[in-house]
């Protein structure tokens, strides 16, 4: 062993730079690769932190209306209560609900929150939470309580010990502090910094406390889990329900109400109630582990290229350990010993790469995932780690130690030896292999960025920019959010303003209600709803395909109905104006315009023109007064609301957040294409010295026969070319079928064009020349006098 370690080190004295290539490669790829196996276990352990976890079920609701059938994660409030009295296998159940943007006032300081719940005590039971202060029996037991995470009780009091402080906020009025927990893994749904007692919307009256078993099929807002007891399976569930369905609620349901339950841990990867849901988040993992898998292929090929290249150069070597007596079990183990050092010094060096990216960058931001590398506390990682490295190291030197050292002395000293030596072709088809991998990466880049560029400049059917929006929950003020427009629009830095219940970029809810079908029938459907004013469609520049506006003046018992183009195509309407629903007659349809996200088509809607029950003002700014004009509005909003905090958004902004995945994803293949490229040019630097070496005499024979620098460069450079062409035409097929895949999501897609692929192939052409030019240009213009001297 100690006299392998000093033949390593002589190895690498006489060769830094090799050496610091090879191990330097190799540890990005373990370091990526690492990464990866972080991240899926984080998605596989998905809510396996719960220690209930496995008898703890999402509840879900199947619907059909109107032939047309939907799956739901949301439920009436009655549901719970009505399950746990009626089913013998359910021990506790806990419903939530987000909260939207909450205001929360602390002293002089205003903060708007959205990651806010409501929720029943038994949430805290259910699920693992770890307490801090507070006690988990009645943390959130009474109405008007709420429990804060770590993170959010230091940033409002700069402490975790605030058990009964009070806390303003716009939606629930003034919570008094009953709890703080530690913050909630990050590898959970439910995202939250805050819980509020769901008997809060008991106390108002929001929700009912008597449930009913009519109420099953109504109003459904709020996420329920339900606690099966030991032994209770889904099966059991299932019967049960359809006995207690039966008795109970079969001959009010209109609408074939249907549970689906489904265990927590599933909810990730295979939600039965949000498969489309599941499927991109599938997607998304299977994306990132094989970017961590080509990138350790690539890092694999980069190293055993750049190891068979260094050991062929020491044939020599070789053949003079074997004349004085070496033999060849001894150079098999010197070879094999070198390459599993490299390996394992690799590694070494990818733990400091590991640490500094999750420590130091937004890696985990980008993934949604709070990844960490904890050797000491996770031993098995690391002798896993270990052991794959090894055999990394083995794998590489099985060429050397099994050719190079079977090679005879007569053999080596023979003038062509090193050329026999070299392993050329296994060699090239690695590195065909790896600038496909580089090409796919960077074609993939090119396609995804023109995709989502193509949907942040989609026509969405109203003008986004510069309109402001304004929202409240204050029953106080909603009340008198008609005095703010009016005051509002008489500014001259105020283009337009109207009143609305929500907006694109918000969520929109829907109901079921019956319309005059094309036949004259009237059928039951169920539709997203809006209501605004007649300035909303002048506001957000929406057209009309045909009939009219809103009339200006309005009434409690208005009864017109504008439509978008999707609900008339959805109804088969030839003449929409003057057809009938519950809320009155048609009068106008508006063209279709994108209020929700470009991966879906944009689904039927109506709009009521009913403005007392309008929670948002939309602001179309003059653009050239921006700046003044934000702060107009709040300054108004302090005349206006006094210490309420301003409630203030952007449109454009909005509809960013409904890419945030595919900006993640975009993220995830733009960091894959620079490490390819990074160990792309790691190897084929390296490789290139090695392969213009031993061009040095071909090419000084070359010279005294009267060659050219330029005939020279060319000779050099045309092996290159053909790599990069051929691993073009076998990258540019597979990347398109991969993208195509990838944009199925998208409702609204982009053409493949050839620019793309042309871009890509012209900058791995100029990598691939640039890398290998230095080398190129330092042999062609050599003096062959220096080289044949020594021959």
């Amino acid at each position: 062993m100690r006299y392998w370690f000093k033949i390593l080190m002589r190895v690498i004295k006489r060769d830094k730079l090799h050496s610091l290539l090879v191990i330097l490669g190799l540890a990005v790829g373990f370091a990526s690769a690492i990464i990866v196996f972080l991240f899926a276990r984080d998605q596989f352990t998905y809510e396996k932190f719960n220690l209930k976890y496995e008898r703890t079920y999402r509840y879900g609701v199947g619907m059909t209306i109107g032939g047309v059938s939907n799956r739901q994660i949301s439920s009436n409030a009655a549901v719970g209560p009505l399950l746990k009295e009626n089913l013998t296998g359910i021990e506790s159940y806990a419903r939530f609900a987000p909260v939207d943007e909450i205001l929360v006032k602390i002293g002089e300081n205003s903060y708007n929150e959205s990651d806010f719940l409501w929720a029943d005590n038994d949430i805290l039971s259910i699920f693992t939470v770890s307490f801090l202060a507070g006690d988990p029996k009645i943390a959130l037991q009474e109405p008007y309580s709420i429990v804060l995470t770590r993170s959010l009780a230091l940033k409002y009091f700069g402490s975790t010990d605030i058990v009964n402080k009070e806390i303003m906020t716009e939606n629930a009025g003034i919570v008094r502090v009953t709890a703080v927990i530690e913050d909630y893994p990050a590898n959970s749904h439910l995202s939250f910094t805050a819980l509020i007692s769901l008997r809060t919307l008991e106390a108002t009256g929001f929700i009912r406390s008597d449930p009913a078993p009519s109420d099953l099929g109504s109003g459904m807002f709020l996420g329920l889990y339900l606690l099966f007891r030991e032994n209770y399976s889904p099966r059991m569930f299932y019967d049960e329900f359809h006995n207690y369905y039966d008795k109970h609620l079969k001959h009010l349901d209109m609408m074939q109400y249907e549970p689906i339950i489904e265990p927590i841990g599933d909810i990730l990867l295979n939600s039965m109630i949000q498969p489309d849901l599941a499927a991109t988040n599938r997607r998304f993992l299977y994306a990132i582990c094989s970017i961590g898998i080509f990138i350790m292929l690539l890092a694999c090929i980069n190293y055993i290229n750049l190891a068979t290249a260094r050991s062929a150069g020491r044939a020599r070597e070789i053949g003079l350990k074997k004349v004085i007596g070496a033999g060849i079990r001894q150079l098999r183990m010197q070879f094999l010993y070198e390459s599993v050092f490299f390996s394992v010094a690799a590694l070494f060096l990818s733990f400091v790469f590991i640490e500094i990216v999750l420590t130091f960058t937004s890696l985990n931001r980008i993934v949604g995932a709070d990844l960490k590398l904890d050797l000491a506390g996770e031993p098995s990682l690391f002798f896993i780690s270990l052991l794959f490295a090894i055999f990394i190291g083995m794998i590489s030197g099985f060429y050397p130690a099994i050719y190079l050292a079977a090679l005879s002395p007569l053999k080596v000293f023979r003038s062509d030896a090193r050329k026999e030596g070299t392993g050329i072709y296994l060699r090239n088809i690695l590195v065909v292999l790896q600038f496909m991998i580089s090409i796919g990466a960077i074609t993939l880049t090119l396609l995804m960025n023109s995709q989502i560029d193509f949907l942040r400049r989609h026509n969405l059917g109203f003008d986004q920019e510069n309109v402001a929006v304004i929202r409240t929950q204050d029953e106080h003020l909603i009340s008198r959010l008609p005095v703010l427009k009016n005051e509002i629009s008489k500014h001259h830095f105020i283009q337009s303003a109207a009143l609305s219940s929500t907006t694109p970029g918000f969520r929109f809810t829907g109901w079921a209600f019956e319309w005059e079908s094309s036949s004259g029938k009237m059928e039951t459907h169920a539709f997203r709803q809006l209501i605004a004013e007649p300035d909303y469609f002048r506001t957000l520049g929406i057209s009309f395909s045909s009939g009219r506006n809103f009339l200006s003046e309005t009434h409690a018992d208005n009864r017109e109905v504008v439509v978008n183009q999707s609900l008339v195509d959805e109804m088969g309407w030839d003449d929409p104006i003057g057809k009938i629903c519950r809320y009155g007659e048609v009068v106008g349809v508006a063209e279709n315009f994108n209020y929700s996200s470009l991966h879906g088509e944009i689904l039927p809607l109506y709009i009521l023109n009913q403005p007392e029950y309008a929670t948002m003002i939309n602001i179309r700014i003059k653009s050239e007064h921006a700046e003044q004009a934000v702060k107009f509005l709040k300054d108004t909003w302090k005349k206006f609301a006094g210490n309420t905090p301003l409630n203030l958004s952007f449109l454009d902004e909005r509809f960013n957040a409904f890419y945030r995945q595919d900006e993640q994803q975009k993220k995830m293949i733009q960091i894959f294409s620079l490490v390819c490229i990074l160990i792309s040019i790691i190897g084929f630097l390296g490789l290139t010295s090695y392969t213009m070496l031993q061009k040095t005499k071909e090419v000084a024979i070359r010279k005294i026969h009267g060659a050219q620098v330029v005939n020279i460069m060319y000779m050099l450079y045309k092996r290159v070319i053909f790599i990069v062409a051929l691993s073009c035409l076998i990258a540019f097929p597979l990347t398109w079928i991969i993208f195509r895949s990838w944009q199925n999501h998208y409702a609204y897609r982009i053409e493949i064009g050839i620019l793309h692929f042309i871009v890509s192939f012209m900058i791995i052409m100029l990598l691939g020349l640039l890398i290998s030019g230095y080398h190129t240009l330092r042999i062609a213009v050599i003096n062959p006098v220096k080289i044949m001297r020594f021959e």
